[in-house]
């Protein structure tokens, strides 16, 4: 393992199109939610700062680089797929891939209080592995899930993550590496409502480069 010599900061790359794929439980058709080729440009908001699209990704250039997507309304199940390269092993835990049910990004608002329902997905770096974790407030119980430590490739290699998520009571979420599951955890409980939002970045650090290869949501 290759520990970075820039305390704080974490070099790493995610390409590819984003690619949401939803499948409509009322009547079963394939709906395509989002595709975002991340290459160049993107159609994303960005709230804080934009990082910078290149033509092999989206880098990160401070710890503010955030993409946001609302994809238009809430899903219950789905896949996340994406390639990344660079500095794993941060001084500190890094958010690289997060699904909210409100935009605020965040489980409390502007004046501190808590909000209701608030609940998230999220693919973290920490402690020289990865951190499963989806937080319902009120509804479910917290999916914390680590991998344990993890043998990194060099900074140039491009590593392939996977991850699945449910909202239903008994549903498990899922991480893989290479096509090798590392992590699993069981959801006690219902998140209502689903999820809507995707965020890219704004905790991980500077350097970085994101490259989504796809992203498979179920409703």
């Amino acid at each position: 393992m290759v520990k970075s010599t820039r305390l704080g900061h974490v070099c790493l790359s995610i390409f590819a199109p984003l690619l949401v794929l939803a499948v409509d439980g009322r009547d079963n058709p394939t709906e395509l939610g989002l595709y975002e080729p991340l290459s160049g440009s993107a159609h994303a908001q960005t709230p804080l700062d934009p990082g910078q699209l290149t033509p092999d990704g989206w880098r990160v250039v401070s710890g503010n680089s955030q993409l946001v997507w609302d994809l238009g309304r809430p899903y219950d199940e789905g896949t996340i797929e994406f390639e990344a390269k660079g500095d794993w092993l941060p001084e500190d835990k890094r958010v690289i891939f997060a699904l909210w049910n409100i935009s605020e990004g965040s489980e409390t608002d502007a004046s501190g209080k808590t909000i209701k329902k608030a609940a998230l997905f999220q693919l973290r770096l920490m402690d020289e592995g990865m951190m499963l974790r989806l937080t319902a407030s009120g509804q479910a119980r917290t999916i914390e899930k680590h991998t344990g430590l993890l043998t990194w490739p060099d900074c140039d290699r491009w590593v392939h993550i996977k991850a699945t998520f449910t909202t239903r009571n008994g549903g498990v979420c899922r991480l893989w590496r290479d096509g090798v599951e590392i992590r699993n955890g069981s959801l006690r409980g219902n998140v209502s409502p689903g999820f809507r939002y995707v965020f890219l970045g704004a905790t991980t650090t500077r350097g970085a480069i994101l490259r989504s290869q796809a992203s498979c949501f179920a409703i």
